[in-house]
């Protein structure tokens, strides 16, 4: 049996260089597209994100009609509670306390007593003051009596114009001395009802800083009030307000106060002063 010319075992295939070849062009080709497709697709890529990037940049505005009715500003603000009307209650007379009537927490009335003072120097000056009166009283009653024997013997000529003259003169002294003196006695029975503190108006005693005995100096620099009545009926807030708020809150505006005693609830207030006052 005769073998074949060209060596090859039988039952494999032959590439040819013509195959191999066109092998080659087919997959480098296949690579161009796959590469081309790639660049393709990035390049689209980028350009949609660019598009994207710039939609992005734009901004976007809601167009409206101006109007104010809808506008509120709320503000909250911490401030103090006081009494609308609020006296502090000083002594015009000195002396010591004798009694007093009412403590901390006690409603009063207008008039009513709240402390009563011993005043001894007050009296010692009252009863020289009308010890004053009294003699200028006499005095002014012998200069009248005088002026008027002088008046009924100047026709006679036992007296002379001269004298009488100074008589008169003399009693219109006298006139004028006892004047003074009542003036005087009147002031101190003025200061005398001041030895009695009562209550200005209706209200509560929200202060008092004496007890019997204690010594009392007239006027307001000598200590602390004696009694601080307070109206409560009505109440004042005080809100420091800051400087670039003040425009917007003028008298009149609407406000809404709590207090920690009544958790949950609120109370209407009115704006009704501005200090204008920086601080």
């Amino acid at each position: 049996m005769s073998q074949k010319p060209d060596g090859h075992k039988p039952g494999r295939p032959v590439l040819s260089r013509r195959g191999l070849r066109i092998a080659a062009i087919a997959g480098a080709g296949l690579l161009v597209v796959v590469l081309g497709a790639g660049f393709l697709a990035r390049k689209n890529a980028d350009a949609h994100l660019r598009e994207w990037t710039e939609q992005q940049a734009v901004p976007t505005v809601s167009v409206v009609t101006p109007d104010t009715r809808g506008r509120r500003t709320t503000i909250e603000l911490p401030g103090r509670l006081e009494a609308y009307s609020q006296a502090q209650l000083f002594a015009r007379v000195s002396g010591y306390i004798k009694e007093w009537k009412a403590d901390i927490g006690t409603p009063v009335k207008a008039g009513q007593l709240l402390a009563e003072i011993d005043a001894p120097d007050l009296d010692q000056q009252i009863m020289q003051a009308e010890a004053d009166v009294a003699t200028a009283k006499a005095n002014l009653e012998l200069a009248q009596q005088t002026l008027d024997r002088g008046r009924l013997l100047i026709t006679s000529g036992a007296v002379a114009q001269q004298t009488l003259d100074q008589r008169a003169a003399d009693q219109a002294g006298r006139q004028g001395l006892l004047k003074s003196s009542q003036a005087n006695l009147d002031r101190l029975r003025v200061l005398e009802g001041y030895k009695r503190i009562t209550a200005p108006f209706d209200g509560l005693v929200t202060a008092r800083a004496t007890d019997v005995g204690a010594l009392i100096n007239a006027g307001a620099g000598g200590g602390p009030a004696l009694f601080v009545v307070s109206d409560i009926t009505k109440l004042r807030a005080y809100v420091n307000v800051p400087q670039n708020y003040v425009p917007e809150i003028p008298v009149g505006t609407k406000a809404q106060l709590a207090v920690p005693e009544y958790l949950g609830r609120a109370f209407p207030a009115t704006v009704e002063a501005s200090a204008r006052s920086p601080e």
